[in-house]
């Protein structure tokens, strides 16, 4: 991939989002494209490109650390629009688990639930944080207080448990929509109580037993069922489905919440993002073609995020962290300048360094949705072959235009969004 190709102006996703596909599988060992010629490295077979999954695609996984949790636990933390998903569209019995890892309870039951539930042949207990940003007693967006100051995060939970028939759940202190930690089992076609049973106290192992025995050999809902069940359900008059029946089972996107972004970013290794979403036209017509890329070269994880935090409120939204309102007026505009200053400081888009400005007056990139980008935290080089600013971002697939193709060269050319050329 030579400067030359990466400052393309063909006009298709396909070649960019192959070559970034391809560098970041065949060349990030120790960030220099090996065999010293960045063009060679691109030609190499899609074959070839799996040999370096190891290295250059690491898996990761959101709980781990916590004592006594073993790698092979059933926990999966997801998102509102994933939760939300499987209330609505999920086929058989589900058990999930209402808390984060920020509380300490949660956490301390962990090992335990995952116990009881491998005993009942549950492979999959979903993981709801109502806190969307996954943090504790600083959130900025805590949906299960009714009491929250934002009128639009006071209702946003209370509208799940009243849509999806989750009243059994309802806590009875009136400040809170339900107590945390809450697990249970939910099957939507139930002709009784939708919730089959439930329980707060997750710390007693008879009450484990009890709930989770509703739901032996639980049903599972991966992220290729979801995403492919969205856009074959909402596809605009006239336009073709981006999915087709069957593709869910060979599916590389994973989406992930705030905290596992940030978690992410923090993490070791070599990772694929991509910031795309449900709601966003110029996703939609790029989506599939980012899957597809990722399992042609075997990527197993392009881990995919929403900067609007509950996924289905839109532009101007007050879970919009992309969006500043009039000049850090947004309550989320803190979690995006520090999400891009902290972990993206060589991010390059078309948007202007004060893209969002925070409540403290303090600006970030704005980027650009649809962006996949590879990324390493201790990367501190830029790579042979790229245009990408030394950092821990070492590829983003943006169109760099400028004086030359090397953004290192003064003044930084600008990086027009690519990805629907």
């Amino acid at each position: 991939m030579s400067n030359t190709n990466h400052s393309l102006t063909r006009g298709s996703i396909a070649a960019k989002a192959a070559a970034l596909l391809t560098a970041a599988a065949l060349g990030l060992t120790g960030f220099a494209l090996t065999g010293g010629n960045a063009a060679s490295a691109a030609e190499t077979t899609p074959t070839a490109a799996t040999a370096a999954q190891s290295q250059e695609d690491t898996p990761f996984d959101y709980y781990a650390g916590i004592p006594d949790l073993p790698s092979d636990h059933v926990f999966e933390n997801i998102t509102l629009e994933r939760l939300e998903d499987i209330l609505r569209y999920g086929k058989g019995n589900f058990v999930i688990l209402i808390g984060g890892t920020w509380d300490s309870a949660t956490t301390a039951a962990l090992p335990a639930i995952n116990t009881a539930a491998k005993a009942q042949g549950i492979e999959k207990i979903y993981n709801f944080d109502p806190h969307l940003d996954n943090a504790g007693a600083d959130t900025l967006v805590n949906i299960n207080d009714k009491n929250n100051a934002v009128d639009a995060f006071a209702k946003r939970f209370q509208q799940t448990i009243d849509e999806f028939g989750l009243t059994d759940l309802q806590s009875k202190n009136t400040a809170n929509v339900v107590d945390l930690p809450t697990l249970f089992t939910y099957n939507k076609d139930n002709t009784g109580d939708k919730v089959l049973a439930s329980t707060a106290n997750v710390a007693d192992s008879a009450e484990l037993t009890r709930v989770l025995g509703t739901a032996k050999n639980a049903a599972t809902r991966a992220n290729g069922q979801f995403y492919t069940n969205y856009y074959l359900n909402n596809v605009s008059a006239g336009a073709a489905s981006v999915f087709k029946q069957g593709e869910d089972k060979d599916f590389s996107l994973i989406s992930v919440t705030y905290g596992e972004l940030e978690k992410l970013l923090q993490s070791p290794g070599n990772h694929y993002i991509f910031f795309g979403a449900t709601w966003c036209g110029n996703t939609y017509a790029t989506i599939r073609y980012v899957n597809q890329e990722a399992r042609k070269y075997g990527i197993k994880h392009v881990y995919t995020f929403d900067t609007i935090l509950d996924s289905t409120s839109g532009k101007g939204s007050p879970f919009h962290i992309r969006d500043n309102y009039n000049n850090g007026s947004h309550p989320l505009s803190d979690l995006y300048t520090h999400l891009v200053n902290t972990y993206l400081p060589n991010l390059v888009t078309e948007d202007g360094s004060h893209g969002v400005v925070d409540s403290k007056g303090v600006g970030a990139t704005r980027l650009q949705v649809p962006l996949l980008l590879h990324y390493n935290k201790n990367n501190a080089a830029q790579l042979p072959g790229t245009d990408q600013p030394a950092g821990p971002v070492t590829d983003e697939v943006v169109d760099y235009h400028g004086k030359t193709a090397n953004v290192d060269a003064k003044p930084q050319p600008t990086a027009r969004e690519y990805m629907l050329n």
